[in-house]
């Protein structure tokens, strides 16, 4: 099938597709990060690249089956129809984490040149099958967003199968899709047995869940929260799907008291994000005075990547591009429908 994929980060997209089985011929993607289109690239040499997404325009009225994407540096003429636009479209105005701005924050309203690109797709092609996934967000917002594509959406936590509690939404005309099954992963099931001491945080413990914390503590083995696009040091956050075992205060740590948790390994870790902070990476308890945080190829593990996939740029980067992905063990169930 021929793929246009927005917003496309990392090429999780592609990544997903073929993991579930999916012939991909040709995988349009536009994407402005240079550290996602670089390890896009050394991942998917057969990837074209197009570009911002606000330069890119659709034309299949000369002749149905054959689409001129114009973009930036050129024209592609492409003998055949788009047969599946892909979306994660910025999400910040909708998130709990952001602003709470929602269509008026200027990365949201880039959802709007998602609708318009499907419109000019549909022209040549109505049954264009389109594919778009963002946070879980108010009901006003998310009605506008159903109301323009036609569908409701899919609801996942995808916690269910990965280690991290990260609820989503997907609107899609795909038919027959099916959550995934509970695979039970928890934090341990990821982690590396060596890594390098820069990863250690070495102070002692304090007593454990004795300090008031912000919010409640909810004991749950087998979770942890959201991976999200906050924090770029492999944070584990507090949000609405937080699920994790506390076990300490890390101590002499500024700023909100959030940063300051250390997790118990044998839960879920809470959403990872992509915002740059010096104590906002994830803190795990080793033993009771030795703490550490998250390693990239850890992240990558929580959100289905295979290992190293990020490899080539900073952890800074890997963490941010880890965060702003999708978890692909979720996605990649669900898009098996499309061989149905």
């Amino acid at each position: 099938m021929n793929v246009l994929s927005l917003f496309d980060g990392k090429s999780c997209g592609r990544l997903c597709l073929q993991q579930a089985g999916i012939k991909v011929k040709n995988y349009y993607a536009s994407e402005i990060d240079p550290y996602a289109i670089k390890i896009s690239k050394q991942k998917w040499p057969d990837i074209k690249h197009i570009g911002d997404v606000q330069s890119i325009d659709i034309d299949n009225s000369w002749y149905l089956g054959h689409t001129n994407i114009s973009y930036d540096k050129g024209v592609i003429m492409l003998n055949g129809d788009i047969d599946l636009l892909m979306a994660g479209s910025p999400c910040q105005g909708f998130s709990n984490a952001g602003l709470g701005m929602n269509f008026e924050d200027p990365r949201s309203k880039l959802f709007w040149t998602f609708i318009h690109l499907l419109r000019q797709l549909q022209r040549g092609n109505p049954k264009v099958l389109f594919w778009l996934e963002n946070v879980k967000m108010k009901k006003e917002w998310r009605d506008i967003i159903s109301k323009e594509l036609g569908v409701e959406p899919i609801e996942l936590n995808h916690g269910i199968c990965s280690p991290t509690e990260r609820k989503r939404l997907y609107w899609t005309n795909i038919q027959g899709v099916k959550l995934p099954s509970n695979s039970h992963i928890i934090i341990n099931d990821i982690l590396e047995h060596e890594v390098s001491y820069k990863y250690l945080i070495t102070q002692k413990a304090l007593e454990r869940g004795q300090r008031k914390t912000y919010s409640k503590m909810r004991f749950n083995p087998s979770k942890c929260g959201t991976l999200n696009t906050k924090n770029n040091s492999g944070q584990m956050s507090i949000d609405s799907g937080t699920t994790l075992i506390q076990v300490g205060v890390a101590d002499g740590i500024k700023g909100h008291e959030s940063k300051t948790r250390v997790y118990d390994p044998k839960g879920k870790c809470p959403t990872l994000l992509t915002h740059q902070g010096g104590h906002h990476h994830a803190k795990i308890a080793v033993d009771e005075e030795l703490w550490r945080r998250l390693t990239p190829l850890e992240c990558e593990r929580i959100h289905g990547l295979p290992d190293n996939y990020t490899e080539g740029v900073s952890d800074s980067q890997r963490y941010r591009m880890i965060g702003n992905g999708w978890e692909c063990r979720g996605v990649t169930e669900m898009l098996k429908a499309i061989n149905l």
